[in-house]
């Protein structure tokens, strides 16, 4: 009697799993080459880089420097490539790229940055670092070194804060909240989903708002290209929509023959997306926060007014807004977190004498 899967079967069925796992990565790899090609397309597209040049999904740059180069190097396993794995303080290579990276600079210049690849030095092609070492050695007194080198287009990225901030150099994943704490950058963190705009920071260059605070704030990720974004991550879009300040288009992700510079934006948070400006509806009524010509904040409710200001400004975690209400007491406000697009209000209510505040209500935007 059959009473069971036969062993022909069990073979038959492991064959079609092995099967359907081969096509699903099949189409994973063929939907990465798609993106990669998407990528490289707009790139070719684009005028050169700086004073380099495209080459396949890389950009050859040369640059001409005094020994001490200052540069760490290190030979590739398979002894067919040579890298730079570090740019030391006190040697030329340093000296250039602070003048590469000024935000004045006559030239605009692609700087040498760990990752990128030593093909030539002066004429001679280069595969280890010991070739590097015999050329540079053999150089007469006052000779110049003439380096011509690589970097891949999905390679580390430059991302450089405000002073006293230092440059760093980091993965395209890496987190811009790391990238910001490894630069010494200081952010103020009031909120996780990006509302509060404490954690904004603006690039000139694309007129993207990044959002530190949200996970998917990396150092290749471009706000307003996000194929699939909630709400905070599409503010990043909407802001750079407004500013008209696109001048070039890149790919799908940065463009690392530029450093990704970075200021604090909260003259952009207020103008454009301060999430506490409209009115709001409760259970037993309606208020409305609206500005004044200075671009202070007003809360305003059956005719009762007060200008909001930050309850506490040395605690980060304070999202509080208070506003003096006189002779009627005070209130404050703050956002909420809520499902879906939309965003809650909480309100407190503190009468004139009391020392307590009331209950919290919530409020929907309409």
């Amino acid at each position: 009697r059959h009473t069971g899967v036969q062993n022909g079967d069990v073979r038959m069925v492991g064959l079609a799993a092995s099967k359907k796992a081969a096509i699903e990565e099949a189409e994973k790899t063929l939907e990465e080459f798609k993106e990669m090609k998407k990528d490289y397309e707009k790139m070719r597209t684009r005028p050169q880089p700086r004073n380099g040049k495209r080459v396949g999904n890389e950009v050859w740059f040369d640059v001409k420097l005094s020994p001490p180069l200052g540069l760490a190097l290190d030979t590739s396993v398979d002894g067919e490539a040579v890298g730079v794995s570090e740019v030391v303080e006190g040697g030329s290579a340093f000296e250039y790229n602070k003048n590469c990276l000024r935000e004045d600079a006559e030239e605009k210049r692609i700087w040498i940055q760990p990752g990128d690849r030593v093909l030539i030095v002066n004429g001679v092609k280069t595969k280890t670092t010991e070739e590097v070492v015999d050329v540079v050695s053999k150089m007469k007194e006052g000779d110049k070194v003439v380096l011509k080198l690589s970097r891949q287009a999905r390679g580390p990225i430059q991302v450089v804060f405000p002073e006293p901030a230092d440059p760093v150099v980091v993965r395209g994943s890496t987190k811009l909240v790391d990238a910001a704490r490894a630069a010494g950058h200081e952010v103020i963190y009031r909120c996780e989903d990006g509302l509060c705009g404490s954690c904004w920071h603006v690039s000139e260059l694309t007129g993207d708002i990044y959002q530190l605070c949200i996970e998917t704030s990396t150092a290749a990720s471009l706000p307003s290209k996000a194929a699939s974004a909630d709400f905070g991550e599409q503010i990043g879009g909407v802001v750079s929509a407004l500013s008209g300040n696109n001048q070039w288009k890149p790919g799908e992700s940065w463009d690392n023959t530029e450093p990704l510079r970075l200021r604090p934006c909260p003259e952009i948070y207020e103008k454009f997306m301060n999430p506490h400006l409209g009115k709001w509806q409760y259970n037993a009524g309606s208020y409305k926060v609206t500005r004044d010509e200075e671009d202070r904040l007003i809360y305003v409710e059956n005719q009762v007014q007060g200008f909001l200001e930050p309850e506490d400004d040395d605690d980060p975690t304070n999202r509080w807004l208070k506003a003096d209400l006189a002779e009627h007491g005070e209130i404050r406000i703050r956002l909420s977190k809520s499902l879906g697009i939309s965003i809650d209000m909480e309100s407190q209510y503190k009468p004139q004498g009391s020392d307590e505040w009331g209950e919290i209500r919530t409020a929907f935007k309409y």
